[in-house]
């Protein structure tokens, strides 16, 4: 079988050089690539959904730009075949790792887009209508907040609104649930209550006693409150 010279071999492995950078020089433009890859997962599926059927193309031609790089490894395996037995299998292991990257570079074109569009669609309608999320980029810098940095934020759109304390204000004791209202200095009362959700440290609650309009409510401190009630029930008993 004919060899092929090493200047053909040395084009094919410029080229293969040439077109891989390209297109991957567009990725840390567009897509800030690879250090987008240091963010977390909805960021990433963000910044691709914002990238359109320009990114997707680009990740296209970065997986399939290194085809000239298949034949160069072939041929470089051919001319020292001779010398050794395990330059074949050698060679073919080689070729064989960059069909899979080039095969794992594809998923970008082909399955990322799905999840991204999945994922900024929001999900199921339930959750649309209680959240959306939002992604924002520091522009400027500051002393805390750098270019590059990301923050996220979940807005609430409903427009349903209940009653809640902050969740170390609420006690529990078996199965129910109790706030302390101020009554007077150094006096308190125990209000029974039911739970809601909780988000951001707050819970939804519901009073199953009236509680008046400018009723002072203990937030921090309820659990010693309890334990001093139960203790002097504890007292009693015995």
């Amino acid at each position: 079988m004919k060899q092929v010279s090493n200047k053909t071999i040395g084009y094919l492995l410029i080229a293969g050089a040439v077109a891989l950078f390209i297109p991957y020089t567009i990725l840390t433009i567009i897509f800030e690539y690879p250090d987008i890859l240091r963010q977390d997962t909805a960021a990433i599926l963000i910044k691709f959904q914002e990238g359109g059927n320009t990114l997707i193309r680009t990740w296209f031609a970065f997986a399939i730009t290194g085809l000239p790089l298949l034949p160069a490894y072939m041929f470089m395996g051919q001319k020292p075949e001779n010398e050794s037995p395990l330059i074949r299998p050698a060679t073919g292991i080689g070729i064989i790792g960059l069909v899979v990257l080039m095969i794992g570079l594809l998923r970008w074109t082909f399955v990322v887009p799905v999840l991204a569009g999945t994922f900024v669609a929001g999900g199921d309608a339930s959750t649309k209508s209680a959240a959306i999320i939002a992604h924002a980029r520091i522009e400027n810098a500051g002393e805390t907040l750098l270019p590059g940095m990301f923050i996220e934020a979940r807005i609430n759109i409903d427009d349903n609104t209940s009653p809640s304390l902050p969740s170390e204000a609420i006690v529990s004791n078996g199965n129910d649930h109790f706030i302390f209202a101020e009554q007077e200095p150094f006096t308190y009362r125990q209000i029974p209550v039911r739970t809601g959700t909780t988000d951001q440290h707050f819970t939804e609650i519901i009073p199953l006693e009236e509680i008046a309009p400018r009723q002072k409510i203990v937030l921090k401190g309820a659990y010693y409150l309890l334990s001093e009630l139960t203790k002097g029930e504890g007292e009693h008993n015995h």
